[in-house]
């Protein structure tokens, strides 16, 4: 952030006031990311919100205010019932902010607190992740971080179960023409789901078949408890795990048919997944009558 750009830190308890007259009570830290940091918030009308907080990182501020507009033009972009829907962004104390609806919390900390999950719950999840990539994807998008973390929960309507949605937009890539190849040739992934397609040498890119390999790992995740790697591990030993194909190996050992459909979202090569969000839904509702009926 430039010298002369001063930045005034939010503090729990500390009120702060948009030009249009809203006033947010800051609360306790939920998350920090690389670029962002995001807090529990209270609006002027008591509502609870989440206030994600974009860091300079000794970045120019101009930089900045350009990611933040980025993020903040998608999340109005993409208004879905399985995207975290945005309900403010201003600039205060040369802070960017991106006010967002509070979630329960993100699906690592509740499949952590509800595990193990029968088939039909990861089904649901698969469903509503489903058709969120769907809609981004129709939008020119290409999401290039779905995560465990970034996808979060929310309590759903009265017997219908929690609802998942996709959360942070903030290296995502959009594309105006959409007949043309979407291809993203940065390589900035979380590393424990960097898709082998940035690691392979034949490929070097993101592509929309990238987020269908991210939804492969969260729903191995969801099935399993835990990754084929953590955070532990030095990013070299992650990749050399990525490009032997572990993931999908440990898909195929579950030995299910919803085990055999998340190994087809993990293959290597991407032209050997499913090549959209339909055709995946189409699979996993018929791929077997004895794990639910959908």
């Amino acid at each position: 952030m430039a010298e002369d750009k001063k930045v005034i830190w939010p503090i729990a308890g500390n009120t702060i006031t948009t030009q249009a007259g809203m006033i947010y009570t800051i609360g306790q830290p939920i998350n920090s990311g690389g670029y962002a940091l995001v807090f529990e918030g209270l609006d002027f009308f008591k509502n609870s919100v989440a206030l994600k907080i974009f860091k300079p990182a000794n970045r120019p501020f101009e930089e900045v205010q350009e990611q933040w507009a980025k993020e903040t033009q998608l999340f109005k972009k993409l208004r879905h019932q399985n995207v975290v829907a945005i309900y403010d962004a201003f600039i205060c104390d040369n802070l960017f902010y991106i006010v967002l609806e509070r979630a329960w919390g993100n699906l690592c900390d509740w499949i952590k607190a509800v595990k193990p999950l029968q088939d039909a719950i990861v089904i649901e999840i698969a469903r509503q992740l489903l058709f969120a990539i769907y809609f981004i994807h129709k939008e020119g998008v290409i999401q290039r971080d779905i995560t465990i973390y970034n996808t979060l929960v929310f309590e759903g309507p009265q017997s219908r179960g929690p609802l998942f949605k996709i959360s942070d937009f903030g290296i995502s890539k959009e594309f105006f023409d959409l007949w043309k190849s979407k291809i993203c040739n940065t390589n900035i992934a979380h590393p424990c789901f960097i898709p082998p397609e940035l690691l392979l040498p034949e490929y070097g890119y993101t592509n929309e078949q990238s987020d269908l390999y991210h939804l492969g790992l969260v729903l191995l995740y969801s099935l399993k408890g835990k990754l084929p790697f953590d955070e532990s591990m030095d990013v070299t030993q992650i990749s050399e795990m990525i490009i032997a194909g572990i993931p999908r190996k440990e898909a195929e050992e579950i030995g299910t048919t919803l085990g055999d459909f998340i190994a087809i979202l993990l293959r290597r090569h991407h032209e050997y997944r499913f090549k959209t969000a339909l055709d995946a839904w189409g699979a996993l509702k018929s791929i077997s009558t004895n794990l639910v009926q959908i």
